[in-house]
């Protein structure tokens, strides 16, 4: 969970997603979000086996925290099913979405 390049950082996700842990959850993801120095904030979300409404009110209330610090907050690697919950929910529609970590790195020109 350290920056990936000098302007992306990665948050590996990874187990359940759920009301039963959303508050620890929460504490850290935007606990490491707060330190990051890095301008992208992108979370993993690969290794994520579950996630319910809790999971995803964790992930809207980060990208608000990032957008308050001037962060672009980007999910990555969501599961055909956690893309499927994304879509039905709209979240796709305000969050950047990318199929692999590598988009959000900055390209060279």
């Amino acid at each position: 969970m350290t920056p990936i390049s000098p302007s992306v950082a990665v948050y590996s996700a990874q187990g359940l997603w759920t009301a039963a842990n959303a508050p620890d959850r929460l504490t850290a993801l935007q606990d490491w979000a707060r330190r990051q120095t890095a301008t992208q904030l992108a979370l993993d979300l690969s290794q994520v086996e579950f996630m319910d409404s809790a999971g995803l009110t964790v992930m809207i209330k980060t990208f608000r925290l990032a957008q308050s610090l001037g962060k672009e907050f980007r999910l990555c690697r969501p599961s055909p099913a956690l893309r499927i919950l994304l879509e039905v929910t709209q979240l796709d529609r305000g969050l950047a979405i990318d199929p692999d970590v590598s988009p959000a790195l900055p390209q060279a020109a």
